[in-house]
């Protein structure tokens, strides 16, 4: 069915140059709408003015709005809908991304360019190609599916993510994943678990922002990882680098499909005993 709009809501509204706040700009409405196509009514420039004769904030541009000097770029037809799409796919996905039901359902699968890139924290080359991309991220989410199932972590609450389109035409997207991880986490190289505390878990909160950057056909050429951090710390790019490239070997390894928590866990837990000890 095609798009129809049901909705307008105005955000902002700038007259020469001054900010009008929704009381104003709700008696310039009903003045405007009072007037039915009659002479000008004098409530409407009586507003004008007690609006546009306010003190205006210096017209030079600043550094922060350098940012918004980039134009977002146009797509065609068939770009722009693959585009709405991939957005629609991300809020889908993202938010069961921690399924244990059926295999592992990487976020916005479909709209992947054949040559997408993956890179870390750094900015270097994660995984280049659309297979090796599938491959990665479905192990990722294997390895927390299992960790889930396994009761090495439990969901303290539905995953969130928070979508938004850059000023370049790209995507960019905040996941948050909170979880609660067992006290008693079994070793890496297996017999009886570690620590002998009880309780209902250790917190720990992952916090992913990436962006997607998008090419002419709509599709994703780069998805690079911004920032990561847990429970409210961010992590180093090397110790990021280092569990992503422990989870891949882990595939041919004999460490279980949990390990890459486990090891956040550890540098959580190694982070909260420096702190502690100051």
């Amino acid at each position: 069915a095609p798009l129809k709009i049901e909705r307008v809501d105005n955000k902002k509204l700038i007259v020469s140059g001054v900010r009008a706040g929704s009381d104003w700009s709700q008696r310039f409405i009903s003045a405007a709408i009072s007037m039915s196509g009659g002479p000008p009514d004098t409530t409407l420039v009586d507003l004008l003015k007690t609006l546009t004769t306010r003190p205006k904030r210096s017209s030079r541009p600043r550094n922060s709005d350098k940012t918004f000097t980039v134009a977002m770029r146009r797509l065609n037809g068939d770009a722009a809908i693959s585009f709405y799409a991939l957005l629609r796919s991300l809020h889908a996905d993202l938010v069961t991304i921690a399924s244990t039901a059926g295999g592992p359902n990487v976020p916005a699968s479909d709209y992947l360019s054949d040559s997408v890139e993956l890179r870390g924290l750094l900015g270097e080359s994660i995984v280049q190609g659309r297979d090796g991309y599938l491959r990665l991220l479905s192990l990722a989410l294997t390895s927390l599916s299992t960790a889930i199932a396994t009761n090495i972590v439990r969901l303290a609450t539905k995953p969130k993510s928070r979508i938004e389109i850059t000023q370049e035409g790209n995507i960019r997207v905040i996941f948050i994943l909170a979880l609660w991880a067992s006290p008693q986490i079994p070793s890496l190289g297996g017999g009886e678990p570690k620590g002998g505390d009880s309780g209902f878990g250790v917190p720990l909160k992952i916090e992913i922002t990436s962006e997607y950057s998008i090419n002419d056909d709509g599709r994703v050429s780069e998805h690079k990882i911004l920032e990561s951090r847990l429970n409210g710390v961010l992590t180093p790019g090397d110790v990021f680098s280092q569990w992503i490239m422990r989870l891949t070997a882990g595939e041919e390894g004999q460490k279980g499909a949990g390990f890459s928590i486990i090891d956040a866990l550890s540098w959580v837990r190694t982070i909260q005993q420096e702190r502690g000890g100051r």
